[in-house]
């Protein structure tokens, strides 16, 4: 069974040491600054650029779950593709 956890950290630097440190497989962040150097060497932070007022954000904390990192492509985009 996989651990998912979802938390709005509200851009607090200190939740990702929180995350480091949990026993989850997989977090969905929201509100999510990049995360500090010391802990974000051990994560597996999905590839989507930081903005300076915070994003969603994908981080795979085990080898428990198998995650494939895509391209975002904007909502406009995936509705001409369908």
């Amino acid at each position: 069974m996989l651990k998912l956890i979802v938390w709005n950290i509200a851009r607090r630097a200190n939740a990702w040491r929180c995350l480091a440190n949990s026993d989850a497989d997989i977090v969905l962040l929201q509100e999510a600054m990049e995360p500090p150097a010391d802990v974000a060497e051990n994560l597996n932070i999905d590839p989507a650029p930081w903005r300076a007022f915070g994003r969603a954000a994908i981080v795979n904390l085990s080898a428990a779950a198998e995650v494939q990192w895509h391209e975002a492509k904007p909502l406009a985009a995936l509705s001409r593709e369908n």
